[in-house]
């Protein structure tokens, strides 16, 4: 990422912050068609036994939500037990029995605000990818993808899809190394707690690759 391009995240990600203060809530995010057939390549460590790949259960849940490296105000005990209640799946690896990198996905709709939408009989919805901060930089998050893909086909469903918020470098990183399709960019900006919406399209294209620029 250039040093323009890096301050002008800052610049709209604290703009966000204010405009959220006064009852405005906006959102630049692309939405992801993933590639459920990609196979990163396979991690010696786990072919080795020291990461396993399982799914995560509500007593996973209370391990994240105690876990000092954890930055998100969405991994919450209580939050997570609650996606699970809902019939959402969580996929994680463990090294030594910890939780090192998780992804959630689901089969009944797009649950993104924007996008929201009753999924197909062949589609899902993959959201909430996160790497614990000390396995970092280990190329984890590829391979929990690609886990969820597996489980997914499983299921008998062929298409995949997932948002990416357009600053979020590191999703998008991991997705195009995926070879995910960014089928468009919007905005969205609601207001009173998305009592009114407006919602546009800036941006449709139909390629493997990231923008360059982004």
């Amino acid at each position: 990422m250039t040093r323009e391009r890096s301050f002008a995240a800052v610049l709209a990600d604290r703009l966000y912050r204010c405009l959220n203060v006064i009852g405005i809530h906006g959102a630049v995010y692309y939405l992801v068609r993933e590639d459920i057939d990609a196979e990163p390549p396979r991690d010696p460590r786990v072919d080795r036994g020291e990461f396993t790949v399982c799914f995560l259960g509500e007593d996973d849940m209370a391990s994240i939500g105690r876990h000092p490296d954890r930055e998100q105000p969405w991994l919450t005990e209580t939050a997570m037990r609650e996606s699970l209640r809902k019939g959402n799946r969580c996929i994680g690896i463990k090294h030594n029995e910890e939780i090192a990198a998780f992804t959630w996905f689901n089969c009944g709709e797009i649950t993104y605000p924007p996008e929201r939408r009753r999924l197909e009989a062949d589609e899902a919805y993959l959201f909430d990818l996160y790497t614990l901060k000390q396995y970092r930089g280990m190329g984890l998050a590829p391979i929990v993808r690609a886990e969820a893909y597996r489980a997914i086909r499983a299921q008998g469903r062929t298409r995949v899809y997932s948002v990416s918020e357009f600053f979020n470098h590191a999703s998008i990183r991991v997705k195009k190394k995926l070879n995910a399709t960014f089928v468009h960019l919007g905005i969205c900006v609601s207001l009173f707690n998305e009592r009114y919406r407006w919602k546009w399209t800036l941006k449709t294209r139909a390629c493997s690759q990231r923008p360059s620029r982004v």
